[in-house]
């Protein structure tokens, strides 16, 4: 795609930026390069301005009065503390600032920037994970316990009520062969 460079009495400006979008997370850092390249003239001073285009709006950086969250290394913007209001196209432009070259200037084609929220890293998925799977494994080992003592509770009431039902049952065979002893004794003795 080509550039936008005027060139007055021979000199040229060239801007060459990034056009591959880049993705950030919220609160991040994040440096959109940008490289100015003054050829076929003297040296002169070049003034560096970023644009943004939003969907809603576009407009020229304010360097100096957002000097916290945007500063510039060399061409290159930075800007901290990244928010998803950050999303946008941004683009490099270079002036030529001396009189003899008065309106020497070119921009870049945009870099597009893409603020996201800031998701879980690595670390903190693991983390969570982990508390998760001890959450799990602590109700097991609960479940696990309380089916025991339930299974303890009712176990020995169980096993005393049919031994005591055995032990009755026992006791009536018992008292039914005492009886029919009995009677066969008592009929042995009236024999003799």
């Amino acid at each position: 795609t080509p550039q936008l460079g005027v060139r007055p009495f021979g000199c040229k400006v060239d801007v060459q930026q990034p056009t591959e979008l880049m993705r950030e997370k919220e609160q991040q850092s994040v440096s959109i390069p940008c490289s100015v390249t003054v050829s076929s003239c003297s040296e002169s001073q070049t003034q560096i301005s970023w644009y943004v285009f939003r969907r809603d709006s576009h407009y020229q950086l304010d360097l100096q009065s957002h000097s916290l969250r945007y500063t510039l290394e060399q061409q290159d913007l930075r800007i901290s503390s990244l928010s998803e209001a950050d999303s946008g196209v941004y683009y490099c432009a270079a002036a030529l600032l001396d009189v003899a070259h008065s309106g020497a200037q070119a921009i870049g084609q945009g870099t597009t920037l893409k603020v996201s929220k800031k998701g879980l890293n690595v670390r903190q998925a693991l983390l969570l994970t982990l508390l998760v799977l001890l959450i799990v494994y602590s109700l097991l080992v609960l479940v696990i316990i309380i089916c025991i003592k339930v299974q303890l509770q009712y176990t020995p009431f169980q096993s005393n009520a049919m031994l005591h039902f055995q032990e009755e049952r026992y006791k009536a065979v018992i008292g039914a062969v005492d009886t029919k002893a009995n009677m066969y004794t008592l009929g042995t003795n009236m024999y003799l």
